[in-house]
């Protein structure tokens, strides 16, 4: 049998161990039973999600996805551009502010 070892920031260790103990019972083993359930439901988790057919074309994989878009290329891509300055704009003046913070 394998071990597994990793650190857990201490709340996340208590409700860990509160949640196993009333699932399994206040007895020995009961925190390997809820570790093992845990560790088998996220790998099974994600082993489906990995498992996704993958277009070999990027274009395959993104074909039909802006279907219900009722605006032209041309209007998306001027929005697109309008909205990359003004979040620019909005993220130099937080860094304006903060460094102006900073300084008193």
């Amino acid at each position: 049998m394998g071990q597994i070892k990793f650190d857990v920031p201490d709340e996340v260790e208590e409700d860990f161990r509160r949640a196993a103990m009333e699932r399994f019972g206040y007895e020995r083993g009961s925190l390997t039973k809820a570790g093992e359930a845990a560790l088998r439901e996220w790998a099974d988790t994600h082993e489906t999600m990995g498992s996704l057919s993958v277009p070999d074309s990027p274009v395959a994989a993104i074909s039909g996805q802006l279907a219900d878009v009722d605006t032209d290329s041309v209007d998306l891509q001027e929005s697109v551009g309008s909205q990359m300055a003004t979040n620019y704009i909005d993220d130099r003046n937080e860094r304006d502010a903060d460094e102006a913070d900073s300084e008193c």
